[in-house]
């Protein structure tokens, strides 16, 4: 047989399923650890363009973390105008009397998980008491919280909705479907500081606005300036809830369910984009997969770094960081 024969393409490698023209090409990749097709589930997001005539698509490889979940800070000089140590809260119920923000909303969460256990409904005692979610046994809750709330998340837990899912076909088809580029649905209502994370913006707040006037309900994240109001907000949650469909808040009435999902959960303006995500993301076909590992908490993911921005600058020089 001729040697040319032998050289002659397409190759195709039986692992990730590429084609190579050139033997040698073939060869130097076989002699890779080349990690299988099927072992990495990745999906494809594609956003058409009305220009017929545009050049081929470049493509972009991210990882979910990359393409889904982002941060944006708020306005700093809101905090300061808002800041009042000497305030102190009073709860109606119970008389006890707070000496700051923080601890009259611990106080008031207290209050919501005793309410739980007291109720005579066994099912009370299967609800999650982080993200307040409903149960019906036991060791699903248990599941729940393993999976999500730990310290370091499952690589198929859904960080926006809070949510583990079996497989990661199917943890992608969620992404893809429910969620958008950088979707960031908590958001601060005092300064307008953004995350993907429930656990992010409530660290914010910790952070940012203690001392102020200012109280975060921990169903819908409104801002009330008195404990009365507060707690009798929260109370209505108790009675009646509607939760969103693609984050984990819930709402006393469906008229905030509405603004929250036509306002919060919009696209990323193109300016707020953070690395590496470039500003024209929708010239680029995305294949976005799972981190290979999952031994990281998620925050150290969150773009913004200095090195990043030097990264950003020599990549996208038109890119504007806010």
């Amino acid at each position: 047989m001729d040697n040319s024969e032998l050289t002659r393409g397409p190759f195709t490698c039986p692992n990730c399923n590429k084609e190579f023209q050139q033997f040698s090409v073939f060869n130097a990749h076989s002699q890779e650890k080349c990690v299988p097709a099927d072992s990495q589930p990745f999906c494809i997001i594609f956003n058409p363009t009305s220009n017929k005539n545009a050049r081929p698509r470049k493509k972009l490889h991210l990882t979910v973390e990359e393409y889904f979940y982002g941060k944006c800070n708020g306005k700093k000089h809101k905090q300061v105008a808002n800041f009042n140590p000497s305030k102190k809260y009073k709860c109606y119920s119970c008389a006890k009397v707070l000496k700051n923000n923080l601890r009259f909303m611990s106080h008031v969460r207290h209050k919501i998980e005793n309410h739980w256990k007291q109720n005579d409904n066994i099912n009370d005692f299967n609800i999650c008491s982080h993200c307040y979610r409903h149960y019906d046994t036991p060791f699903q809750l248990q599941c729940h919280v393993e999976t999500v709330h730990s310290s370091v998340a499952a690589s198929t837990t859904c960080c926006i909705c809070e949510l583990n899912f079996q497989d990661e076909e199917t943890f992608l088809f969620h992404m893809k479907n429910r969620h958008g580029c950088q979707e960031m649905p908590y958001v601060c209502k005092i300064c307008s500081h953004r995350s993907s994370l429930y656990s992010d913006l409530m660290q914010h707040f910790r952070e940012c606005h203690e001392n102020s006037n200012s109280l975060m309900c921990p169903f819908c994240l409104c801002i009330h300036n008195t404990g009365n109001s507060h707690l009798n907000h929260v109370i209505q949650h108790l009675k009646k809830s509607y939760r969103c469909s693609r984050c984990r808040l819930q709402f006393s009435s469906s008229v905030a369910q509405c603004q929250h999902l036509t306002i919060d959960h919009m696209k990323t303006m193109r300016s707020k984009l953070r690395y590496p995500v470039p500003p024209n993301i929708n010239d680029y076909t995305v294949y976005v997969k799972l981190r290979k590992k999952a031994s990281l908490p998620l925050k150290s993911f969150f773009f913004g770094s200095p090195t990043a921005r030097e990264v950003l600058a020599t990549s996208f020089p038109n890119f504007v960081d806010t």
